[in-house]
């Protein structure tokens, strides 16, 4: 189980009330059940690319913070 601090917390709630959000979920509720139907294979990429997104928001790994000094302006 991920513990997470209270900036991430902060972060979760913050994104978890967006309305793009709720608008993807609901479209996908909407439409559930119809991912095999041949007709509708734009569809289906869309849900394929929600899912990549929204597994590559959850599973994120977060960077420790790395100083940049003025010498050496390397990332």
């Amino acid at each position: 189980m991920v513990h997470l601090n209270e900036v991430e917390k902060q972060e979760m709630l913050k994104v978890s009330q967006s309305m793009q959000l709720k608008q993807d979920f609901r479209r996908l509720r909407e439409n559930r059940g119809k991912y095999s139907d041949t007709q509708n294979i734009g569809t289906i990429d869309e849900y394929i690319e929600f899912l990549n997104f929204a597994n590559a928001f959850a599973n994120h790994a977060v960077k420790p913070f790395k100083k940049i000094d003025g010498k050496n302006f390397i990332l």
